[in-house]
């Protein structure tokens, strides 16, 4: 019992270098790639108001357009140009409408569906993104909402959407061409004097050729007598199109509708306006439907005239609140800011809009006005960073921030109480504010990640001719940016200033004149935390001796090493060896972990030098232990006999013996010490 005792420490020994080369000197494993696209692969659809919709159908897909998995949860955030507008999931498998409107691609899935209702009739553009993939662009899906099947005429309550261009150019479908005004009635005879103007809103010319103008949709597509149209308009023009005598002509009273085709007579656009029409009056959308300008009657009762008295103006858009940072680090003037969500389908200006705060709802002078040249994307996001001239934001207290159209009307409104430092008063996915992590210009819920920064190396008790120092490894493979993140030890803290990097994979080094505090002898706590206040890393280092490393390959375990490697991999010897771990108490002392001699500096290098020969040799061992049993096997084989004892086998120690000496050759371990350790353990 006592020999197999001293065997199992002798093997010990042998093999502690292997099983630490290949903890120490494996490669990562590599990490699969995330997805590059969301695309809708269903097509765009016609439903009444109220009805559900088909399955919307998403699916993930890489650079190639091939299909592709994700690799962690993804939830898709969606919204719809139109402020009545409901979503639900959706399975693609039975092609049935859910009930809940939360959806996610679970890791290696790489299909998900949604159905969509409205109460509204109009045409509207649905928007699905990636939360956790906030560099993949939306995808984009029209929908037209009918009429009531009842006859009922309905006119639209949302400006006209616009639709970027997602479709593949060769199915010739185009949603961003919009009816911009139409004039149903002109002076005299209405015969080929009516025209319709329509507006390209898409960034690039289209192609009219073989689309259809006509006027009251009956389900079937255009009639026979619906106008054919050709030729192309150029991005942002608008083009007239006048009704020809042989066309369909626009009705003066009881209402009517225009309606624009694709050249396969699906239905491209809308506009349903219920107005008498009067003579000359051009129907424009504005105040939520087409109206022609308000008129007023003059002259005498018996018959007088009219005259138009309110010049068209176009609808504000309804901008939205959406992120406020109304407290950052250090001074505020001139950093404050504040994020609006544009809900309509257009690219809209923010000129001559006003943002304000105070508690009255009423247009004050004190109200900032947004200077020109901001301009929020289609349902999407823009910062506007307060100057130092505009109002400044409450940091403790109640605060009301507003903004107003430039009609001097609000548009919306939100109220927080006393502001933390570097936190963002948010909406969340339900729509309700609080205080979170800032976001600027992305989605609330796309919160950064923490960087994959961990403490690798501590050298608390230098050598005479050395600096103590505290290491940083960037793990990730993309530079770390360090800017406003504190390094802590103890009680004393030091912000990194802006532009502070380290690149992928690599080191930072700081030097006992650059830390907070000298690092103590007995044992002490550090930590890093980004620049939001969250806790990156710490780790907790125990006693020390002179010339000893607290060091780490992961991050995760820690160990005292004879070699200090300042921005370098590090490389482990074995000094006086503690677990490593985050969780050793500052008080702890040697006496707590099991030490052994400590080794000197040249001796450590030798050892790591001869590292490559000592894995060389353990290579040539195997080899000759695969030669030595192909020999043997033949003559095992023919021998039916009893097996014969393995632990007295000469060829078996034979092997042994070749790696014993293999590595008490290569690693400086004498043949005698070796043998002394068995005895003494048996």
């Amino acid at each position: 019992m006592r020999s197999g005792v001293g065997f199992f420490v002798f093997f010990s020994l042998l093999i502690a270098p292997v099983v630490l080369g290949v903890l120490f000197l494996s490669p990562p494993a590599a990490i699969a790639a995330e997805p590059t696209k969301l695309v809708i692969t269903s097509a765009p659809q016609t439903i009444e108001p109220n009805a559900s919709s088909s399955v919307i159908a998403l699916q993930l897909q890489n650079d190639l357009g091939e299909i592709a998995t994700s690799t962690q949860t993804l939830h898709v955030n969606f919204i719809s140009s139109s402020l009545t507008g409901q979503f639900v999931s959706a399975s693609i498998t039975t092609n049935t409408c859910g009930s809940g409107s939360s959806v996610y691609f679970s890791k290696g899935t790489s299909n998900k569906g949604l159905c969509y209702l409205d109460s509204t009739p109009g045409t509207y553009e649905l928007a699905f993104g990636l939360d956790e993939l906030p560099a993949v662009p939306p995808a984009v899906q029209t929908i037209f909402i009918t009429a009531s099947s009842s006859g009922a005429t309905t006119t639209p309550t949302s400006t006209p959407a616009v639709i970027p261009t997602t479709t593949p150019e060769s199915s010739g479908y185009n949603y961003n061409i919009k009816i911009f005004r139409f004039l149903p009635n002109p002076s005299g005879d209405d015969a080929g004097n009516e025209w319709v103007e329509i507006k390209n809103q898409d960034t690039n010319e289209v192609a009219l050729d073989g689309w259809y103008l006509d006027d009251k949709n009956t389900g079937e597509g255009p009639a026979t007598d619906s106008l054919v149209l050709s030729g192309t308009i150029a991005s942002g023009e608008i083009k007239r199109i006048i009704l020809p005598s042989t066309a369909f002509a626009l009705n003066n009273s009881g209402g009517d509708e225009i309606n624009i085709y694709f050249d396969d007579k699906s239905l491209a656009e809308t506009a349903v306006y219920t107005e008498t029409a009067y003579d000359d009056g051009v129907f424009e959308f504005r105040d939520g439907a087409w109206r022609q300008p308000a008129r007023e009657t003059s002259g005498s009762s018996g018959g007088g005239s009219v005259s138009a008295v309110e010049p068209p103006r176009e609808n504000p858009t309804k901008f939205l609140l959406n992120e406020i940072f109304p407290n950052p680090q250090g001074d505020d003037p001139g950093k404050e800011w504040i994020e609006i969500f544009n809900p309509s389908a257009a690219t809209s200006s923010l000129a001559g809009y006003f943002l304000a705060d105070g508690d009255s709802d009423a247009f004050t002078s004190s109200a900032w006005a947004i200077p020109a040249g901001i301009i929020a994307p289609p349902l999407g996001l823009v910062v506007i960073e307060l100057p130092k001239d505009a109002f400044l934001l409450n940091n403790t207290g109640r605060e009301k921030v507003k903004i107003f159209s430039p009609q001097k009307q609000l548009l919306d409104s939100t109220v927080y109480e006393t502001a933390p430092e570097n936190r963002s008063w948010a909406k969340n996915v339900a729509g309700k504010w609080e205080w979170s992590i800032p976001t600027f210009g992305k989605n609330n819920d796309a919160v950064p990640e923490l960087p994959k920064i961990y403490i690798s190396e501590i050298l608390p008790q230098p050598e005479e001719d050395e600096e103590e120092f505290v290491e940083l490894r960037n793990a990730a493979d993309r530079a770390a940016d360090l800017s406003g993140v504190v390094l802590r030890i103890g009680s004393r803290s030091k912000t990194f200033e802006a532009g502070s990097v380290i690149e992928p994979g690599g080191f930072l080094t700081i030097y006992e004149d650059d830390l907070p505090v000298r690092l103590r002898n007995s044992g002490n706590i550090i930590k890093l935390f980004d620049v939001f206040g969250r806790l990156i890393t710490e780790v907790t280092y125990p006693k020390s001796k002179t010339g000893l490393a607290f060091a780490s390959v992961d991050g995760k375990n820690y160990l005292w090493t004879s070699n200090a490697t300042p921005d370098a991999a590090n490389e482990m010897v074995l000094g006086a060896a503690v677990v490593g771990s985050s969780q050793v108490e500052p008080d702890a002392t040697a006496a707590d972990s099991k030490s052994a001699p400590a080794l000197t500096r040249a001796q450590a290098r030798t050892i790591i030098s001869q590292n490559n020969s000592l894995q060389a040799q353990l290579a040539a061992v195997e080899s000759a232990l695969t030669q030595l049993q192909s020999q043997t096997a033949p003559a095992a084989a023919a021998d039916p006999g009893p097996k014969p004892d393995n632990s007295s086998s000469l060829p078996w120690l034979g092997y042994f013996g070749l790696v014993v000496l293999a590595a008490g050759a290569s690693s400086g371990i004498s043949w005698a010490f070796l043998k002394n350790v068995a005895k003494k353990s048996e």
